[in-house]
């Protein structure tokens, strides 16, 4: 006697509460598990090839790697009243872009979205404490972290081989972060953390944790390489039109140790993220304003040498005002009495 139930593609317990995985001996189940199972068991829908998967409300957990290794899956619509998540519950889904997650969830498991290298934005949830070993590890397509206000600790490789993260923001509640947590990380530039946070703080090397006897580097920012002034002089033929891409602004380390988001990043971060958007227009105002003192600088220094140019024309009296030329005085005696003639034609005094 069989100890499982086959019905709708799918293979249940003998009670129908709890769904042990997908039979393979049919194509009747296309993504949508039926109301009234109530546990999902370990790896259920491992290595299956549906693009979208939806759970439905009756559940009340799910075993670890449950949806692992299903290279396809797109979209997962976890349970609404759903509030623990299990390890390594997404990892290596490399095609999963979207999850639909349930507002109740209480933490961040580990390995949660190991290897999910097409997710591009965190389903984030409100009061988050930590973020666990792998949770985002091998994520590649992730450009920015924004961590939850609650978030106080970082473990061990939480977010490495995130290799197009570009952008950490750190709020003030985080008091733990560990030196491998961004390990692999190549892209980083810029760091944010915020101001009522004592312990950690950014300058134009990384970031660093304040120490009683010395403060540690506890990650490096990586700079965009720049071109010097010289390759352009020593390599420039004159003859040859310029390339468009050599106008391209360089990077300033300034604004970089802060934060700098692309149009296309900020509108891709959702509001589960944070509200980036003020922290980045108040660092874009005090860039504007940098920017605008260096030019006010350079319009100075140009005047002042337009007025010494002046100066030397004034200073010089052997020059003519529309000329460069030297005039003599016999010219200069008859230019007057030419001036004379042409005031007083009748010569009368």
């Amino acid at each position: 006697m069989s100890d499982f139930l086959k019905q709708h593609g799918l293979l249940y317990s003998k009670d129908q509460s709890t769904l042990i995985g997908i039979d393979k001996s049919s194509t009747e189940f296309t993504g949508h598990v039926p109301y009234g199972v109530r546990f999902i068991e370990d790896e259920a829908f491992s290595g299956c090839d549906l693009e979208e998967i939806s759970l439905p409300d009756s559940v009340e957990a799910v075993g670890s790697c449950v949806f692992q290794n299903c290279s396809r899956l797109k979209t997962v619509k976890l349970p609404s009243n759903m509030t623990c998540l299990t390890p390594y519950l997404f990892a290596d889904c490399g095609s999963l872009e979207r999850v639909v997650m349930p507002l109740s969830v209480e933490a961040f498991p580990e390995g949660l979205f190991s290897g999910c290298s097409s997710l591009l934005e965190v389903p984030f949830r409100a009061g988050l404490k930590e973020l666990p070993e792998y949770v985002f590890a091998g994520c590649s397509s992730l450009k920015s972290l924004v961590i939850p206000a609650t978030v106080s600790k970082i473990s061990a490789y939480a977010a490495k081989d995130c290799t197009s993260l570009q952008t950490v923001v750190l709020p003030a509640a985080l008091m733990e972060l560990s030196p491998d947590a961004f390990a692999g990380c190549s892209s980083i530039s810029n760091i944010r953390v915020d101001p009522d946070n004592h312990l950690f703080y950014v300058n134009e090397e990384g970031l660093f944790e304040r120490g009683l006897d010395e403060d540690r580097l506890v990650l490096r920012i990586n700079p965009v390489e720049k071109t010097g002034v010289a390759f352009f002089e020593q390599n420039v033929d004159e003859n040859i039109a310029a390339d468009p891409e050599d106008d391209e602004p360089e990077e300033d380390d300034t604004f970089s140790a802060e934060i700098g988001l692309s149009d296309s990043e900020t509108s891709s971060s959702g509001a589960e993220n944070g509200n980036i958007d003020a922290i980045f227009s108040e660092i874009m105002g005090d860039e504007k304003e940098r920017s605008a003192s260096a030019q006010d600088v350079s319009v100075s220094e140009r005047e002042m040498e337009v007025l010494s140019e002046m100066m030397e024309v004034m200073n010089d009296t052997g020059a003519s005002a529309s000329s460069s030329a030297a005039v003599t005085e016999d010219e200069l005696a008859a230019l007057f009495a030419s001036h004379e003639k042409t005031e007083n034609p009748s010569g009368e005094e």
